[in-house]
């Protein structure tokens, strides 16, 4: 028998500060994640993190090192929001040869959209 191939898709949300903006009520939400500040400590340092700007700055980072680390390519879902307050991670994504799709503007909740929106 032949050698055995898995493939896996992989996609990345960069959804980034949208529940700060109130897509689908998440202003309002005491769960919210992307609420903070949270106080880490990180190898010897205390850090302050934002989660929703640490996942548009960081966390976009770490993920492309760690796809660059294992040859690996995804499709990323970039709100147009977050591609306009992270043009640089935005930019690193295109340039590494990731694919990139949209991911409505602000994360809107489509339901409560009009047909013309």
């Amino acid at each position: 028998m032949g050698k055995k191939r898995v493939l896996c898709g992989h996609g990345v949300d960069i959804d980034a500060v949208a529940g700060w903006l109130g897509s689908y009520g998440g202003e309002d939400s005491t769960s919210d994640i992307s609420r903070g500040p949270y106080i880490l400590s990180f190898q010897d340092e205390i850090l302050t993190v934002f989660p929703g700007l640490f996942a548009g700055t960081i966390g976009t980072r770490r993920l492309l090192k760690l796809f660059e680390k294992n040859n690996m390519k995804a499709t990323w879902f970039i709100p147009g929001h977050s591609l306009e307050t992270f043009p640089e991670e935005c930019a690193m994504i295109r340039d590494t040869g990731h694919e990139i799709g949209l991911h409505g503007y602000s994360h809107e909740n489509p339901v409560d959209m009009t047909l013309e929106q």
